[in-house]
């Protein structure tokens, strides 16, 4: 998928609902426009670039909810417009939520880890405090299938920080609408864990270099001094051992970090 859109929060140039574009471009859609890949799986014949093409039209519609701010997609039954009802968001939020689960149920075997290396069973990078124990090392026999898992956590960690927030409607309580803020955060911060413990088995060149946007993406949700530094570390790698410009990804994550820090003590009384 072209990075612009995700990076720059534009509409993507297709237009995702023209559902005889998709199709004629392979996508497996019925006409209300919900993603038929069971069928692929059943019939013991799987190609894998089908269910990266059917994450990358997930991904685009996502980037144009993004992208509209508070207006919705035409398919909701009205045009982008202000004042629309959070409720219609959220019901929207949830239909995709909804086609994000589907394509993961759907998956193939090679889009499964083939090996997973937690950190406690890593003693010896413990031993020498090495960062890299504090995340589990997620191996696929396929570099594509790394690389589209990590952008797959990476689409989760885009969705769930774009949730209409179901505590503003009607009353609420604090610990309701706390609750609800940290729940987003968990589970940010896990698919985060995922995207560095798929670059931390060190797939081909090419997947690290698609790696990038997905661990700038993850170190903007980790928290954890130690943690972000395996992020920086990931990513200057990358620049070192395949010469792929990453820098100035690794100089915002610090300049965000610094922001952060210094946004939370003037909030200290």
């Amino acid at each position: 998928m072209p990075p612009h859109p995700v990076i720059n929060k534009t509409h993507t140039h297709l237009d995702t609902e023209d559902l005889s574009l998709w199709k004629e471009a392979g996508l497996l859609i019925d006409d209300q426009g919900f993603l038929v890949l069971n069928n692929v799986v059943d019939s013991g014949y799987t190609d894998d670039g089908i269910f990266c093409n059917a994450l990358i039209w997930l991904m685009s519609k996502l980037i144009n909810f993004m992208a509209a701010g508070d207006e919705v997609p035409t398919e909701m039954g009205m045009g982008f417009a202000g004042g629309i009802p959070q409720s219609t968001l959220l019901d929207y939020w949830y239909h995709l939520r909804t086609q994000f689960q589907a394509w993961h149920d759907s998956l193939p075997l090679t889009f499964k880890p083939s090996s997973r290396v937690e950190p406690t069973l890593a003693p010896g990078r413990l031993l020498r405090g090495e960062n890299e124990a504090l995340f589990p090392e997620v191996w696929y026999n396929i570099p594509m299938c790394a690389s589209t898992m990590q952008a797959y956590h990476m689409s989760q960690i885009h969705l769930f920080m774009n949730k209409p927030h179901e505590s503003t409607q009607g009353r609420s309580t604090v610990c309701a609408r706390l609750n609800s803020y940290q729940s987003v955060l968990a589970a940010c911060q896990k698919h985060s864990r995922e995207i560095v413990g798929i670059s931390l088995a060190q797939s081909d060149d090419a997947s690290r270099v698609f790696s990038v946007q997905a661990l700038f993406t993850a170190g903007q949700c980790l928290g954890d001094a130690r943690e972000r530094q395996v992020v920086l570390d990931l990513l200057r790698d990358v620049e070192t051992d395949v010469g792929y410009s990453t820098g100035y990804r690794a100089r915002q994550l610090t300049e965000q970090w610094q922001w952060e820090a210094a946004q939370q003590n003037a909030f200290v009384p």
